[in-house]
């Protein structure tokens, strides 16, 4: 798995040896499957840190008595699957998720990490998923699943996802790998809320909003969103995304 270091040091720490990061602004060499620093954190109710240029930060729709959603895209071109990293941290009991949008063909699929369970899904239209959907069908449960959930309060988990450019995705939390399964097929994902709302969103109108947001996603196109809480901590941070299937090493 390739682990980078904060911006401030230019290279990725590899099983084999060093090799230079990615900054966001260049063009990725696709095959090489080099790790992008988008971000040094997103949080529920606070601004983005350190985000890098080509990615835009937004506000996500409220929910049902909670708020303060953050999300951030990172647009980039097409590559050979594709693998997001990064640290969570949560609290209070099942409040809080973090949804991971992986690039996935022509469009978008997401991996939904809930406190007691995973769901996946491949929307037309976010508002099919908003804060209560996904489905669990398609997530295969591995043995290291009972062992990890339900996620602890204020524990820090190491969370890479990777999926194929054709929707088979393989989820590790703290180097176990806790599922797999497949997504179906994806389309170019809309943030555009129908005026009757979303899924567990609170009373409409709702709306996702940011400087210069597309909502509809372009493909190749990559995001995390940390759901809306009510005054707890829902947290990532050091969001690194490599645009291919990285190996990631299992911990014994």
């Amino acid at each position: 798995m390739n682990i980078c270091f904060p911006r401030f040091t230019s290279f990725c720490l590899l099983a084999a040896g060093f090799v230079p990061c990615v900054a966001v602004g260049q063009a990725p060499i696709m095959g090489l499957g080099k790790p992008i620093y988008v971000a040094a954190g997103l949080q529920s109710n606070k601004p983005a840190t350190d985000p890098q240029p080509n990615t835009v930060v937004f506000d996500c729709p409220r929910g049902d008595g909670r708020h303060g959603a953050k999300g951030i895209l990172l647009k980039i071109n097409p590559g050979n699957g594709s693998t997001w990293s990064f640290k969570y941290i949560r609290n209070h009991e099942g409040e809080g998720s973090v949804q991971i949008i992986h690039p996935v063909g022509h469009g978008q699929a997401l991996v939904i990490i809930k406190a007691k369970e995973i769901r996946v899904d491949a929307p037309k239209a976010w508002a099919e998923v908003g804060w209560g959907g996904g489905e669990t069908k398609g997530v295969n449960e591995k043995s290291a699943f009972k062992k990890i959930f339900p996620l602890k309060d204020d524990q820090e988990y190491d969370i890479v996802s990777r999926m194929t450019a054709g929707g088979s995705f393989d989820l590790f939390i703290n180097g176990e790998l806790v599922a797999s399964g497949h997504t179906g097929n994806a389309r170019p994902l809309s943030l555009k809320i129908p005026p009757e709302g979303c899924k567990g969103c609170g009373k409409p109108p709702v709306k996702f909003d940011g400087p210069d947001l597309p909502l509809v996603w372009s493909p190749g196109w990559a995001g995390v969103i940390v759901g809306p809480v009510d005054g707890t901590r829902n947290e990532v941070q050091n969001l690194q995304f490599t645009p291919a299937t990285v190996d990631v090493p299992l911990s014994h």
